[in-house]
């Protein structure tokens, strides 16, 4: 008998960021273990940054997605899905959609024939469905916290009013709770509701890397020393720092530093940074704004870099994907001391941790690393080995067919 496992998330590549990776990972992982996997998720085709607009099914391997407002889809790729012997496709129509959240009726029905649930959180307008689908359902629940909802204004209180009144009833009728690290728990919002929902399990499963992809080659010719930034530059991922960087960078070429820095990613924000890159006088050879660039060439990129540097400034991440691509690559990797970024390197062995908006502290740890080559490479090796032990994702695929099988207990 094999296990079905739906798996329910906000967003999913070719949307760009953590939360898309960790449900198309972790997807694939179960698939590769025997699960039979389906991916639930609303279409945020209007959301995406250039240049993945569009209305085209996504098909990710051997199963595939249908995006929840391709209205008659649903049917003709179920059709193909049997033709082709992948994974059973749904289709699922928003109710209300707002940014990111979209309230999913369907779902409560749709989850009858599942063995297992997996919702990444936060999902707003699916999360708050789960007590409803616990009564119609016999699937095991598994709530897994990706990172915190974090904003100003009126959105902001929302979320905290949602962590007081709503969080604690939709764990509690989940069968385990997981997050990224142990770390990232203790010091998130998340974490701090657990004396509301302490009956229930917990365990810890963090994203994973394709160490096959991103892997150690030979550096590209440059003239000088190259620093890499690969993140989201949309008002969505707002706390990745980029001012902060651009202010160190303008600090370390006044000192006569030799650099050049690519900074790869798209979003609304990239003209305001841009601005800022000119105002500071550093798009005369010494930043380069890239623009997206599709994750298969991720590779590429890196592999024309001698830094990787992530400065955060926001307690929202709860692990650093592009960081962990870049030690796999070979490169030792500069993030902020946040709560789950940090565990992705290890201070001093494969890069350096900087304390979150301080401009100065980034600057000594980017020109420690610009002026010395040994110390680059010695940590460039390292960080190789410990994304390999430690978040291979056949190495978290492990994990998480064990965590499966421990909730469903007998032979999948």
């Amino acid at each position: 008998m094999v296990t079905r496992v739906a798996f329910l998330t906000c967003v999913y590549p070719p949307y760009p960021g953590g939360m898309g990776m960790a449900a198309k990972g972790m997807a694939e992982e179960a698939l590769r273990h025997g699960y039979e996997v389906e991916v639930f998720a609303p279409h945020l085709v209007t959301n995406m940054p250039r240049p993945y607009h569009g209305n085209e099914r996504v098909k990710i391997n051997n199963f595939r997605l249908v995006h929840a407002n391709e209205k008659g889809a649903g049917e003709k790729m179920a059709a193909d899905a049997q033709l082709r012997g992948v994974v059973k496709t749904t289709e699922l129509v928003p109710l209300v959609r707002y940014g990111n959240s979209a309230i999913l009726p369907q779902l409560i029905w749709r989850m009858r024939s599942f063995d297992i649930i997996h919702l990444f959180y936060p999902f707003f307008g699916a999360a708050e469905l789960l007590p409803i689908i616990r009564r119609t359902t016999k699937a095991k629940i598994i709530v897994h916290h990706i990172m915190d909802a974090v904003a100003e204004g009126w959105l902001g209180k929302f979320f905290s009013w949602h962590r007081r009144y709503l969080l604690p009833t939709i764990l509690r009728h989940s069968d385990l709770v997981l997050d990224m690290s142990e770390d990232f728990f203790r010091g998130s919002d998340f974490g701090a509701t657990r004396k509301l929902w302490a009956e229930v399990p917990m365990d810890f499963l963090p994203l994973g890397v394709d160490t096959n992809l991103f892997q150690p080659a030979e550096k590209k010719n440059h003239d000088v020393q190259a620093i890499i930034f690969v993140g989201g530059l949309d008002r969505a991922h707002y706390f990745k720092g980029i001012p902060v960087l651009l202010r160190s960078l303008e600090i370390l070429r006044k000192k006569g530093l030799k650099f050049r820095c690519l900074i790869v990613g798209g979003g609304d924000m990239k003209k305001d940074y841009e601005t800022l890159a000119g105002k500071l006088g550093l798009l005369e050879g010494a930043v380069i704004f890239g623009g997206l660039v599709p994750n298969e060439k991720l590779p590429d990129y890196y592999c024309s870099a001698d830094i990787f540097v992530m400065p955060s400034t926001a307690r929202v991440e709860s692990f650093c994907i592009a960081a962990a691509e870049a030690q796999a690559r070979g490169l030792p990797a500069i993030v902020s001391d946040f709560p789950g970024v940090r565990v992705t390197i290890e201070d001093r062995v494969t890069g350096f941790r900087v304390r979150p908006g301080d401009i100065k502290d980034l600057t000594e740890k980017l020109a420690t690393l610009l002026q010395d080559t040994k110390l680059r490479e010695d940590m460039g090796v390292r960080g190789r080995e410990r994304m390999v032990q430690k978040y291979d994702w056949e190495v978290v695929g492990r994990k998480l067919d064990e965590i499966y099988r421990k909730l469903i207990p007998y032979e999948s």
